[in-house]
């Protein structure tokens, strides 16, 4: 029985591609991360967390700058063109697994001697065509490609990443804008009660009652009040300006009204318990660990690249003294090109090069998981520790109002040093601003921590393909 020699070198072909291909490498495996058994808090699946989770503190204001920042940052718009170039790249990795076809034409003009003096002109004409087709007989290709979608699905969770970072500074800019209104209202009330006790010692002066030190110690006073409350208007604009800047606005184009919300804002209640899915909800740690995925087939790229090379080509072509008769003859050759490296040190050290790239991306990776278990611990420890310090604070300013008002009592009656007034005045003040500092950090602690956890995701606000 005889057997085709095609067959055979097929089937000889064929058994080659499957012994080499291993050279590749093993089959990918995520790195290995250390596994975060307890937290600060009890743990337990986490539940749904609501695609617009800030939503939930009931702010109107907040709801629209996120909104508007979502459409018009340009940092999250840089971020969605990285998505199309990602996605371009791609594509043209896979068009070189295509065969490319050229075409060429061409004209000569001269002049050729045929003795004693005489010349004549020459014409020629050529088209040619070509094709040129690598066949990916050991997957290089595919690993090429497999890198670059990898790298495209990384972009993507970039995008998330920066859309969780824009909507939790958006709101954290508000709320300093805000806690700005409040410490603006605590200063107007410190100023008109500072000018009334002016006003009062104004009189006794004129009755000779308290000297003029008296007076005068009670307008710095005021004046020292006024130039701080300047200084708060002007952290105001700051705030706005950076809230502009946010929303795609150029500084000083975005104009927010003064408002206090102290009593409806509110640290949100986050869904009980703590995420054991962490390492696939958060957007960076998705980004590490594709990147790791890219190199790996990069790494396999390289390895097979050591391999032979198949291509299959062909081209054809007429030439002819006239355009008319250019048409009319073809030559046709076709043929394999196999080329095959012997000694080349350039490829095997690039795949030593991508060998350290994938240990550089799955270092890369560990350090992003620990940092995401960090700043979920630090968060929840903040989130507590908070808490206990607002009802203590709380509890001062309680005290300290009742110290006022005491002191006011006795001020009328001339019963009570300037001094302890002043002292009186300055202490509510301070333990008033701590209060207030204490409750907007709770509420930036819980935005923090919504990040933390990965945000929720509202596929709809993805850039589209």
């Amino acid at each position: 029985m005889r057997i085709d020699k095609s067959l055979l070198g097929a089937m000889a072909l064929l058994s080659m591609a499957s012994s080499c291909s291993r050279l590749a490498g093993p089959e990918y495996q995520p790195p290995e991360v250390p596994v975060k058994e307890q937290w600060s808090a009890e743990s337990s699946n986490l539940g749904q967390i609501s695609p617009n989770w800030w939503s939930e503190f009931g702010d109107p204001n907040l709801d629209g700058l996120i909104e508007a920042a979502v459409g018009g940052n340009i940092d999250l718009q840089v971020a969605a063109g990285r998505i199309e170039r990602a996605q371009a790249l791609v594509q043209a990795t896979g068009a070189r697994r295509l065969p490319g076809i050229g075409l060429s034409g061409g004209a000569e003009y001269g002049l050729q001697s045929s003795g004693g003096g005489a010349t004549s002109s020459t014409e020629t004409y050529q088209l040619g065509t070509s094709l040129s087709w690598e066949i990916d007989i050991w997957g290089k290709l595919q690993k090429g490609v497999a890198a670059a979608e990898a790298e495209y699905k990384a972009s993507g969770a970039d995008w998330r990443s920066a859309y969780l970072v824009l909507v939790s500074e958006t709101a954290g800019e508000y709320f300093r804008l805000r806690q700005i209104d409040e410490q603006i209202h605590l200063y107007q009330r410190s100023i008109a009660n500072s000018e009334r006790t002016l006003s009062l010692y104004l009189i006794r002066a004129e009755e000779n009652y308290v000297g003029r030190d008296t007076v005068l110690r009670q307008q710095a006073e005021v004046r020292r009040l006024q130039r701080e409350l300047q200084d708060l208007e002007r952290q105001r604009k700051i705030a706005e300006n950076s809230l502009a800047v946010l929303t795609g606005k150029p500084p000083g184009e975005l104009s927010i009204g003064y408002r206090r919300v102290r009593d409806q804002l509110h640290p949100v209640e986050v869904p009980a318990g703590l995420p054991a899915d962490l390492l696939s909800r958060r957007p960076d740690i998705l980004a590490a660990e594709y990147r790791v995925l890219a190199v790996y087939n990069l790494v396999g790229k390289a390895r097979l690249d050591r391999l032979p090379s198949i291509s299959l080509t062909a081209s054809g072509g007429s030439a002819s003294a006239s355009i008319g008769n250019l048409l009319s003859q073809w030559v046709l050759g076709v043929g394999p090109v196999i080329s095959l490296p012997i000694l080349d040190p350039g490829r095997q050290a690039e795949v030593e090069v991508r060998e350290a790239d994938l240990k550089i991306a799955s270092d890369q990776y560990r350090s992003v998981v620990i940092k995401a278990f960090q700043e979920v611990e630090d968060v929840l420890i903040s989130l507590s520790s908070r808490r206990i310090q607002q009802g203590i604070a709380d509890q001062a300013v309680s005290d300290l109002q009742k110290v006022r008002e005491i002191s006011s009592d006795k001020l009328e009656e001339g019963l009570i040093s300037q001094l302890e007034v002043l002292e009186t005045e300055r202490s509510l003040l301070q333990s008033e601003q701590v209060a207030l500092s204490i409750h907007f950090l709770l509420l930036n602690d819980t935005v923090t921590l919504f990040k933390a956890l990965g945000g929720g995701w509202d596929d709809s606000a993805m850039p589209t393909e």
